[in-house]
């Protein structure tokens, strides 16, 4: 299989992440299980991203370009220790995990959780990994505003139905 053939395959997202997952003097064991287990850590490090992004559209926040500086060094120390990828994906890991706990907050401080968010950005953009920031449309704010409401109002039948047209539109 040629190198195109993959990229057209996976998307050039999932192959870099593939590829930089292991270090560059090791053998890359390329097969269905090491594409899927790439493709679900790569998720658990967009997901997050994407979650900030529309919580910080929906409440009209700003999460700044500030970034994690001490978590964005420990990538590049760990990425300037002869390209030592799996360790500085242990830092984007770690990043990822602040940020999950950022998100987990009954009150969100989106300064705060920008920082982590940025970073993995940061870190993401030095692998070639580019992350598109979600649109919110007046039309998605009106679906999280009906999905929220059918849960206030527990009647989850209706709130399956909005939540199930906002996951059609990628937007949980």
């Amino acid at each position: 299989m040629w190198a195109k053939d993959v990229v057209l395959r996976l998307g050039t997202n999932l192959t870099r992440w593939l590829v930089s997952s292991v270090h560059y003097r090791k053998e890359l064991n390329f097969s269905e299980e090491t594409i899927e287990t790439a493709r679900k850590e790569l998720d658990k490090v967009i997901k997050p991203m994407r979650q900030a992004d529309i919580k910080a559209a929906l409440a009209n926040a700003d999460m700044g370009s500030a970034y994690d500086e001490a978590e964005y060094r420990a990538f590049l120390d760990a990425m300037d220790d002869d390209m030592n990828t799996p360790n500085a994906y242990a830092v984007i890991f770690e990043t990822v995990k602040k940020l999950n706990q950022s998100l987990r907050q009954r009150e969100i401080d989106f300064a705060a959780t920008g920082l982590y968010r940025n970073a993995v950005e940061k870190m993401l953009g030095i692998l070639g990994i580019v992350v598109e920031k979600p649109v919110i449309t007046d039309e998605d704010r009106a679906m999280f505003d009906k999905w929220n409401a059918a849960k206030a109002e527990k009647n989850f039948a209706e709130a399956d139905i909005w939540r199930g047209k906002l996951a059609e539109k990628g937007l949980l």
